[in-house]
């Protein structure tokens, strides 16, 4: 809210020449009564900061050029502009130093997301009775072929998955979704990736790159092919790549795309490069700058009066689980940032079903388990009203065709 409503309005006009634009929304105050300071980021780390000063009418706008340092972006690099407006004399209210407003400023030419990958390492693939086993290094995995799914993903002896990715394509409704009647007008979506029969899988012929194994299915509710590809690269890295074509069929809107899994509940500490710190849904995240965040799994959640949809973050490049000796699991986007959640409990612990239910979040019980949602997105959560209204179009899962990828690969 504090985001929307700020007094001053910052827009880039140039980035490569450090031009912006402060829109003085103030009725009767100059620009000059804040002070200012600006802050590059690449890949999330600060390498350069510095105070400012401007002056502006009340209601016009004010053009100023920022000495920022040189700037050569080079692949797998981007950097982030954030400026901050501070008051500059404290009262009973509001002490000197408080962030009136602030912005966070992208450059055209950022560049982090190339889908080249050409790790070193020794993979060896080998079929065995269960299912495709694959080894590289202390990285070791198995695909099964009655079903196509991951089994195991382990490296040095630890499982880093303890249930396989699966399609998930729902979230725990939340109110504006009961005010819209979502929970039953986009039901089909509800268990949809639970029941799924395989068609086919291909298994590709490796090569220096690694191995390819093409998984199809058919989502037997709704009867919709969809196709899963895993990549394994030399160093044992997984790629999922998931596919799913809704052409000619009439279907409502999707609440999310993505896979849910399990990961071992020791992963408790969590570090993410996206969009923070607190939670944050594609129409609610201008005010969570995208930078490097760090905190337990129990803190990415936020307690709602009654149990519903929480903790999400978006535009995140890479997500990684540990323990407290630091070993876990990875994340990352390939070619597009990603979604998560992470929680002790099923999302359907969270979910009421169609109708609301007289509950609490404290009637919420952890479990032991940690379930974690890699998504390409999830629906915007609304609020234009809390009675019928749906999230803007723009916010909405309605395409045809829907496909994204993700990396897996031990924690660094």
């Amino acid at each position: 809210m504090k985001k929307v409503y700020q007094p001053v309005w910052i827009k880039a006009i140039d980035m490569n020449k450090g031009a912006v634009k402060f829109i003085n929304n103030n009725l009767f105050t100059d620009l000059s009564i804040y002070n200012y300071q600006w802050e590059l980021f690449k890949n999330g780390v600060s390498v350069g900061k510095e105070s400012f000063s401007i002056s502006g009418k009340p209601m016009a706008e004010q053009d100023v050029t920022l000495k920022l340092p040189p700037i050569n972006i080079a692949s797998r690099e981007e950097y982030f502009l954030i400026i901050k407006v501070l008051s500059k004399e404290g009262d009973d209210l509001i002490p000197a130093g408080h962030i009136v407003a602030s912005e966070q400023l992208s450059f055209p030419s950022n560049n982090y997301f190339t889908e080249s990958l050409n790790p070193s390492g020794t993979l060896k693939v080998e079929k065995i009775s269960s299912g495709l086993k694959f080894t590289s290094g202390n990285i070791e995995g198995l695909i099964g072929l009655a079903d196509g799914l991951l089994h195991k993903y382990s490296n040095n002896g630890k499982l880093l998955l303890t249930t396989a990715p699966i399609p998930n394509f729902w979230r725990a409704p939340i109110d504006d979704d009961f005010g819209s009647s979502t929970q039953m007008n986009h039901n089909v979506w509800r268990t949809a990736g639970d029941e799924k029969s395989l068609t086919k899988i291909d298994i590709k012929e490796q090569t220096p790159a690694g191995q390819e194994i093409v998984v199809n299915y058919n989502l037997k509710y709704i009867d919709i092919p969809y196709q899963v590809t895993y990549f394994i690269y030399n160093d044992g890295t997984l790629k999922i790549t998931a596919n799913m074509d809704l052409s000619g069929k009439r279907m409502p809107d999707l609440l999310r795309y993505g896979m849910k899994m399990e990961i071992p509940v020791a992963f408790e500490n969590v570090s993410y490069y996206g969009r923070g710190p607190w939670e944050n849904y594609i129409d609610r995240n201008t005010s969570s700058f995208i930078g490097n965040y760090s905190c337990k799994v129990e803190e990415l959640k936020f307690d709602y009066i009654r149990p519903q949809e929480n903790g999400y973050r978006t535009d995140v490049r890479t997500v990684s689980f540990t323990d407290k000796s630091g070993e876990g699991v990875e994340f990352i986007g390939f070619g597009v940032p990603i979604c998560f959640n992470a929680r002790y409990n099923y999302d359907e612990d969270f979910d009421p079903g169609l109708t609301k239910k007289q509950q609490h979040s404290i009637d919420v019980h952890k479990r032991d388990i940690l379930a974690v949602n890699i998504d390409w997105k999830q629906m915007g959560v609304g609020g234009n009203n809390s009675w019928g209204a749906r999230p803007l179009r723009q916010y909405r899962l309605s395409d045809k065709q829907f496909s994204y990828s993700y990396l897996i690969k031990p924690a660094k």
